[in-house]
């Protein structure tokens, strides 16, 4: 009867048992599962990707040069020319009748500069008119001698009247002396007044004839200057001439290089100024990558680098090489009305697609650095504070690693320390997993 307690406390001692147990089984922890990758030396890329669009690097738009009526331009779109093939033509017949009228008008200032000479006095009218001063001029020098001759015999009588009268006053003379010698006073007096009337016509005839000279003179000069006014009219002539001629030949539209016309500007009949674009014609061999990139991406990209057509040339996805970057960058406002700093890349073509052509849109990817270094999925990587992490599985438990990342590609980073080539590490984990926890593999 005394054993029978004892059986029974061990039974319940055994249920309790198997309870605790049960329980124990029920809570233990279990593994996590986890995705893993593992990291290797593998090739990475940093690249940015950007909108672009294709550009002729060589452009020529034909404009018309002069004024006037264009005819109509029969060309179109994509057909193809060559150098100084004509394309269309201004009408030249305003141009033609003014050189017609400068002509005509050239030649009727060369007839009035040839009858310039009919104007210059003849070399013996002109020795005739010397001739005559130099006469007149010595006929007045004989008029002044007369004159002074005259002068001194006046003087003589003068004295010998007054001697006579003064003789006659005395008894030593008669009268008859006396008269006569007033009459040679009287005599000498008139011959004096006319010598110097002659003198003085002399004179006048010697201004008169010196006057004719002097006309003479400038007639002779006049011409000079005349057919220096006709020369500059002429060679004002002469320049409008060139310049009509030059505008003449300019009516003609030709192409100025060999390639294919994109686009006909004006393609109707019409009056157009100096200046109007007419056709573009462009080379499509010459076609480029205009790439829209973020001024803080661009200055990492270089000249060199590969670009890579992602989309917008049709199933090919052709690659170029970066020529140059823009100095400069522009303001653009994004779809979501933000600012941005832009800066155009420009690329060429390795082989341009057949498909493209001028002004098409493109998406692109350009590598700014490429490198075989041990990497890991950055998936993997997780934010402790300001470093990174990863979680590295040894055994059946993860183990949290700060890393030093250098640089970033598409899908993988570079590790420069806290991993090596080999290790696990968990890919895309929880928010809850953390040091120690016990992991179950997914994938190898």
């Amino acid at each position: 009867m005394s054993v029978r307690p004892y059986a029974r406390a061990i039974l319940w001692a055994l249920v309790l048992l198997l309870v605790a147990g049960a329980i124990a089984f029920v809570l233990r922890p279990r593994p996590i599962p986890v995705e893993t990758a593992v990291v290797a030396q593998r090739r990475i890329e940093t690249a940015v990707e950007a909108e672009a669009k294709t550009r002729l690097r060589d452009r020529f738009v034909v404009s018309a040069q002069v004024p006037g009526r264009l005819s109509r331009i029969t060309y179109e779109e994509g057909d193809r020319v060559v150098t100084g093939q004509k394309l269309g033509s201004i009408d030249p017949l305003p141009y033609n009748a003014s050189i017609e009228s400068a002509l005509e008008k050239l030649r009727e200032l060369q007839a009035q500069r040839a009858g310039v000479e009919t104007l210059r006095p003849k070399d013996e009218t002109l020795a005739q008119a010397r001739a005559r001063t130099a006469s007149s001029v010595a006929l007045a020098l004989s008029a002044h001698a007369r004159v002074l001759a005259a002068q001194s015999a006046l003087e003589q009588a003068d004295r010998e009247a007054r001697r006579q009268t003064a003789l006659e006053a005395q008894g030593y003379a008669s009268k008859l002396a006396r008269e006569q010698a007033q009459l040679a006073e009287t005599t000498r007096r008139r011959e004096l007044q006319m010598a110097k009337t002659d003198a003085a016509a002399a004179e006048a005839q010697v201004t008169m004839d010196r006057a004719a000279l002097d006309e003479l003179t400038k007639k002779v000069r006049d011409p000079d200057y005349l057919r220096t006014v006709y020369d500059a009219q002429m060679n004002a002539i002469r320049a409008q001439l060139r310049t009509l001629e030059d505008q003449s030949s300019r009516t003609a539209i030709v192409a100025p290089v060999s390639g294919e016309i994109m686009r006909v500007l004006q393609k109707s009949e019409a009056y157009v100024a100096a200046g109007a674009p007419l056709v573009e014609i462009g080379n499509r061999n010459t076609l480029e990558i205009v790439a829209d990139v973020l001024s803080q991406d661009a200055v990492g990209i270089h000249v060199g680098d590969t670009m890579e057509v992602l989309r917008g040339a049709g199933n090919d996805h052709p690659r170029g090489k970066v020529r140059r970057i823009e100095p400069s960058g522009y303001t653009k406002v994004s779809a979501l009305g933000i600012e941005e700093q832009r800066v155009n890349v420009i690329a060429d073509f390795a082989q341009r697609p057949p498909s493209l052509g001028d002004a098409y849109r493109l998406e692109v990817r350009i590598v700014t650095w490429s490198g075989d270094v041990v990497s890991v999925p950055v998936p993997a990587l997780v934010r402790c504070a300001e470093d990174w992490c990863a979680f590295v599985v040894r055994g059946n438990k993860v183990h949290r690693t700060t890393l030093k990342i250098g640089r970033m590609g598409d899908g993988d980073a570079q590790v420069l320390a806290g991993l090596q080539s080999g290790d696990t590490v968990v890919v895309r984990p929880s928010e809850t997993l953390k040091e120690g926890d016990a992991v179950s593999l997914l994938s190898p």
